[in-house]
């Protein structure tokens, strides 16, 4: 009977260190799951940033070819530097010529390019020859993930 009371005192503490092992080695495994999940909404931003700088990059486009003959003459041509003014003219009872909806089309979509991406600046220019009018319309912005300026470049005819 002694022999049985001693060996019990010994395991006593062994079971209390297989649960606290146990918990460091779920705790590291939770940290690694936080990092990824911290890491997939990164990446599911950025993923964000980028099909908006798509979408905004063929919707000037698209408008540019509703207005065919303000783009050929160069009413949309923006350069990243410049700052379109503003120009308004939809939902009024004036009449607009084709020249002043370019104006307004550029300013709201320099607008949203501007305020929805961070640093946004967007670019929009033209190349004529053999017949056709080809269109490069560039957005840039700055990237949250790593250092630096990511961009779009869409090429489209007119």
């Amino acid at each position: 009977m002694p022999m049985s009371n001693i060996m019990i005192k010994k395991s006593k503490g062994f079971t209390l260190l297989e649960v606290m092992i146990a918990m460091v080695i779920s705790a590291i495994g939770l940290l690694g799951l936080a990092g990824l999940q911290v890491q997939s909404l990164s990446f599911n931003n950025t993923a964000y940033i980028r099909s908006q700088a798509t979408y905004f990059a063929y919707d000037i486009l698209e408008k540019m070819r509703m207005n065919k003959t303000a783009a050929n003459a160069g009413s949309y041509d923006l350069a990243t530097t410049d700052v379109p003014l503003s120009a308004s003219c939809y939902g009024t009872s004036s009449t607009c010529s084709e020249s002043d909806f370019a104006s307004a089309d550029k300013y709201e979509w320099y607008s949203l390019v501007t305020s929805t991406l961070p640093g946004g600046a967007s670019s929009v220019s033209r190349a004529t020859g053999s017949g056709q009018t080809i269109v490069t319309v560039l957005v840039q912005w700055n990237n949250l993930n790593t250092t630096g300026t990511s961009q779009i470049q869409v090429r489209g005819e007119l």
